[in-house]
């Protein structure tokens, strides 16, 4: 086994400036420690290296750290102004913004002489700064002056583009720009993987509010050939798989969604989000037929919250008191709902004014609230809330939200303007979707016999032509004729398909549903 000496031997700096430029920041820092310098100007560009590799790691106090005891020459101005730009950049992820707004400024103001990529550097930092601060239209003045030819530092310029807009309700504009971040980082020499990382989960939930499910494809392409071994990543592989569960659910694949989002829950980074992918688990069964399931998971949510309360874990989880009570109401648990809802307005809603997420958490109380009074019997109270929400998450351009809203305002109104939007919303989802299920049952009932009822409970309980024809005392090609009916009848593209929207529309029901064995 080498000893130190030997490992420090074999480190060279051209080995640490690739870990860095290949995105592999743990390596990089590991290898800076490691490293022996053989003069000035290389200790001076291994401490610059190790910050900023640091940075993306979260350890932005040890970035500091090593910020402090770098010496850069007097005479090498670009080794000041990066400096100057990584303590900046360090002082802001440490939550001192407005510190480390004024160092980059001046970082920025005394950049006209540096190297490019150090210039674009600056600004795109300065620009983070900003947009944590939601100056978004001076983040936007300083990420727009980033030439395309600044390689990953223009990607990630992009990024933030995609975030500012997100930061004002523009999610059209969010959702283009993260596709070009992703588009640039392949037309990239250097990478950050962190950058892809951020871009992906963006991307991925606004394929899913949008709607934008043709995109599914591709994204969950590159989720699959991602790195998710560094650190620093638990937060977006979080969102993502949350974000998968959603456009899966919609795409009619059901138990990819439930296998998303069980990975959501074991993945979870802390209390908070192991709440979030309880509640997305329950919304998998509920909707589909499958009570006790859909009880099991609010009930495990609801302890959590419980211990989180008493911990007094909520003050910043402004989303979690909304993201419960939905699925709260829908187990008929109505004071405990409206408990949910009062936490909310009292506590939470004054602190989110002028926040970004503003709009989307209105318009998700709303529609909360109208489901509290349509279940309490009161249709004109439930209607008024309803349309609040819709109107809220149409303005924002969230169509999976407001198409849920708009299948709720249904059975109320029985208005056909609000099917035709959420038809129109939801053309690429699938007819197994509850969503589409719940519309197809507003226009027309699928006309079916007793028999091909029973022949389709079977399908639903993935019986082949040939057990269903022994099970139902029947030749096996009136068995498979009678599927093939049934396959056209409901549009279904496989007898998979089939079975899901026999069991969204409620004809039949999922196998561990309380009402099991009736056939509607």
């Amino acid at each position: 086994m080498p000893g130190r000496k030997d490992v420090n031997e074999r480190v060279t700096l051209t080995a640490v400036r690739d870990a860095f430029l290949r995105g592999d920041f743990e390596r990089c820092v590991a290898l800076c420690e490691q490293y022996h310098a053989r003069g000035d100007g290389d200790e001076v560009e291994i401490q610059l290296l190790e910050a900023r590799a640091l940075l993306p790691l979260n350890r932005a106090g040890q970035a500091l750290d090593v910020l402090r005891r770098l010496q850069p020459s007097d005479d090498v101005h670009d080794e000041q102004l990066v400096k100057t730009m990584l303590t900046g950049a360090a002082y802001v992820k440490l939550g001192q913004v407005d510190r480390g707004i004024e160092l980059l400024r001046n970082a920025h103001a005394n950049a006209d002489s540096a190297h490019p990529t150090v210039r674009a550097d600056i600004a795109v930092n300065l620009g983070i700064a900003r947009y944590s601060k939601r100056q978004y239209t001076l983040s936007l003045e300083a990420l727009r002056t980033v030439p395309e030819d600044a390689d990953i530092v223009h990607a990630r310029a992009l990024l933030y583009l995609a975030w500012v807009a997100w930061g004002e309700t523009d999610y059209e504009t969010a959702a283009d720009r993260f596709e070009s971040t992703l588009r640039r980082i392949d037309a990239c020499r250097h990478y950050d993987r962190y950058v892809e990382a951020y871009a992906l989960y963006g991307y991925a939930l606004l394929c899913a509010e949008l709607p934008r499910l043709k995109l599914w494809n591709d994204i969950s392409r590159r989720i699959e050939r991602f790195d998710w071994t560094a650190s620093g990543l638990a937060l977006p592989r979080f969102w993502l798989s949350v974000a998968a569960s959603y456009v899966t659910e919609m795409l009619g694949a059901l138990d990819d969604s439930r296998a998303w989002a069980s990975q959501a829950e074991e993945q979870a980074p802390s209390p908070s989000c192991r709440i979030v992918a309880l509640c997305r688990q329950a919304a998998l069964f509920g909707p589909y037929g499958e009570t006790a399931a859909h009880r099991f998971f609010v009930d495990r949510a609801r302890r959590q919250y419980d211990i989180l309360g008493r911990e007094d874990g909520l003050r910043d989880e402004h989303y979690l008191p909304l993201t419960l009570a939905e699925e709260v109401v829908q187990s008929t648990s109505f004071d405990a709902a409206e408990a949910l809802l009062t936490y909310y307005r009292e506590a939470q809603a004054p602190r989110v004014k002028e926040h970004p997420d503003e709009p989307k958490l209105e318009a998700h109380r709303s529609g909360i609230e109208g489901a509290l009074y349509a279940a309490r019997g009161d249709r004109t109270r439930a209607r008024r809330s309803y349309l609040t929400a819709l109107h809220r998450f149409q303005a924002i351009g969230f169509g999976r939200s407001a198409s849920i809203i708009a299948c709720r305002l249904l059975p109320i109104t029985d208005e056909r303007r609000y099917r035709d939007y959420a038809e129109q919303t939801m053309r690429d989802a699938s007819p197994a979707y509850w969503v589409r299920a719940r519309l197809a049952q507003t226009i027309t009932a699928v006309p079916i016999t007793p028999a091909q009822a029973e022949v389709l409970r079977l399908v639903a309980d993935g019986m082949t032509n040939k057990q269903i024809a022994a099970t139902r005392g029947i030749s096996f090609f009136r068995a498979r004729n009678s599927v093939a009916e049934l396959l056209a009848a409901f549009g279904a593209k496989n007898r998979a398909e089939l079975g899901k929207i026999a069991v969204a529309r409620g004809i039949v029901y999922g196998p561990h549903d309380d009402r099991r064995g009736r056939v509607g």
